[in-house]
């Protein structure tokens, strides 16, 4: 009797598959949604034993996914087959009619703002996850405008099986403002610094906005590994509407010791450098570094440079910044037996309009000497620059906008031995289509006025060379003019690797007007500090100046 019952039991499992390796898993009839979607919901996949339980809750996911996506009637079938290498389950899908939002109205509501976030964020048909997205959406935006006790809830009425309202229904409560502003956590660095960086004041509306962008501000200053904060009402009973706010803040070191190493070509050059930087200098958050750079090639010749970057935060408790950047360097050829020594400053201050808008003005104060009286310039101007940038990421970005603008007025009144004004302009565009593409055009001229016929050329603008057009020599090409377009197309190859595919054009005044340009593909390897660079660079014969094809070794993307 129980050899039986067993031999029953192993017919059962082998007529149903039990046990078997599933060797494809294929969706029928869904129309509204990807399989890809679909099939990141089930426990079968290829490759696993089949199991009649999972089967069964597999095919209850799907369903309950589907109901909270709108689609109320639609049905889900499993049917197995036989393959060459296993079982292959097909999910048969009755999806029905999907629900659609007729209309959304607010039950009542104070602030007629939210209106707005309705009608740009409204989802066309029902979603359980884009409803919880919207309540979180104006539960935001009510709380950024003081309200922290707010309550938004948004209930559903149908009309019939394909269609429903939604009602949404908003409970501000009391304006909520700061009463206390806390810091934990802090030693070396002063409390008033850290709250001047903040820009939060007691007393002022509550916005969690706010507090984030706060933190942000915190963390920048590269004097804490970490910020936490807490919100929490001064009385929980009588006084609601007055907020403690708490900053755990997790300080690092002061002092920071770096050294670099690094190779690039063409030319081929190694480079050197050894920076000191003190984050909180004087005990009043002031930013001092000091660099020094050594780049020698193989032939001889080298360039060393000795950088200090000095930064005031905010003068006078205004949200202007101080900074002060000396520079001298000392460039040694050895073909043309000459050496020209460097001498630039950058003074002057910097304001941020919102976290991605920053200006700088500033005077630039640069003179160069040598062996020969030619060299011999001096250039002092004012320069003001603008900086737009939302790119997702610095080193590697996926999208956003990175745009730079810049006007310099030198000599006149200012003195020095050139007087010439310049103005350029650099946008960088990332998108995603197929795979990350990268867009970057550049465009400036420079003009010389007064004393001045001719621009010198330590000043002109220069194209060549592996960040601007790769299959070029190194600044080979000069000019007042200059107008210079980069593509690239990044595409993952494993972890830490990726390909590029790229194109490179550009004119000056030196190319007499011809458009010279270069194509060709790279790899990318991710590493702690940017990615490495190796790009492979082809130039058509006809615009080729020695070689038509040149291989440059890098840090970091040109762009």
């Amino acid at each position: 009797m129980k050899w039986r019952n067993l031999f029953l039991i192993l017919s059962l499992l082998l007529a149903s598959g039990e046990g078997e390796v599933i060797e494809k898993v294929v969706f029928q009839g869904n129309r509204g949604i990807k399989s890809q979607i679909l099939s990141q919901l089930i426990i079968s996949q290829k490759g696993r034993r089949f199991s009649e339980e999972d089967w069964q809750e597999d095919i209850n996911s799907l369903s309950e996914f589907y109901k909270k996506n709108g689609f109320f009637s639609a049905r889900i079938f499993g049917k197995t087959t036989k393959g060459r290498k296993g079982l292959v389950l097909t999910f048969l899908i009755e999806e029905g009619v999907r629900c659609r939002i007729e209309s959304i109205a607010f039950l009542k509501q104070k602030d007629k703002g939210g209106t707005k976030i309705l009608e740009k964020s409204r989802p066309k048909f029902y979603s359980e996850a884009e409803i919880e997205k919207l309540e979180e959406r104006l539960r935001d935006y009510y709380v950024n405008l003081g309200y922290y006790y707010v309550d938004v809830s948004i209930e559903t009425t149908f009309l019939s099986p394909e269609k429903m309202n939604l009602l949404v229904s908003v409970a501000e409560g009391p304006l909520a403002y700061l009463k206390e502003i806390r810091f934990f956590g802090l030693q070396r660095v002063r409390l008033k610094d850290a709250l001047r960086t903040t820009e939060l004041k007691p007393g002022e509306r509550y916005s969690k906005k706010r507090l984030y962008e706060a933190a942000r501000k915190l963390y920048g200053t590269n004097l804490f590994g970490g910020i936490y904060f807490k919100v929490s009402p001064v009385d929980e009973e009588k006084k609601r509407e007055s907020l403690l706010v708490r900053f755990d803040c997790q300080e690092l070191k002061e002092r920071i010791f770096e050294f670099g190493l690094g190779y690039a070509s063409p030319p081929r050059r190694t480079y050197h450098s050894f920076t000191w930087q003190h984050l909180n200098f004087f005990r009043k958050a002031h930013n001092l570094k000091i660099s020094l750079e050594l780049n020698p090639d193989w032939r001889g010749s080298y360039k060393a440079g000795l950088t200090g970057d000095y930064r005031v935060p905010y003068i006078s408790y205004t949200k202007i910044n101080f900074f002060f950047r000396p520079y001298l360097s000392l460039d040694v050829d050895k073909n043309r037996e000459e050496r020209i020594w460097e001498l630039k400053e950058e003074g002057g201050f910097y304001y941020d309009f919102t976290p991605n808008l920053v200006s700088h003005l500033f005077n630039k104060y640069r003179r160069l000497w040598g062996e020969r009286d030619s060299v011999r310039t001096i250039t002092n101007s004012l320069n003001l620059n603008l900086f737009y940038d939302t790119r997702d990421d610095f080193f590697s970005p996926n999208s956003g906008v990175y745009s730079f603008s810049s006007v310099e007025y030198a000599g006149s009144f200012l003195g020095g031995t050139s007087d010439f004004y310049r103005f350029s302009q650099e946008v960088r565009l990332f998108c995603q289509f197929l795979f990350t593409q990268g867009f970057r055009l550049g465009v400036g001229f420079i003009k010389p006025y007064g004393r001045t016929k001719a621009v010198p050329d330590y000043e002109k603008f220069f194209l060549g060379g592996m960040t601007t057009l790769r299959g070029y020599d190194e600044k080979s090409l000069s000019g007042e003019m200059m107008v210079l377009f980069n593509w690239e197309m990044r595409f993952p190859i494993k972890k830490i690797l990726s390909g590029v595919l790229f194109f490179d054009s550009g004119v000056t005044e030196m190319s007499d007007g011809k458009l010279g340009y270069d194509f060709g593909v790279g790899l990318r390897v991710l590493s702690p500090v940017g990615p490495l660079r190796l790009d492979y660079a082809v130039v058509p014969k006809r615009f080729a100046q020695k070689n038509w094809w040149k291989i440059n070794f890098g840090l970091g993307n040109i762009f």
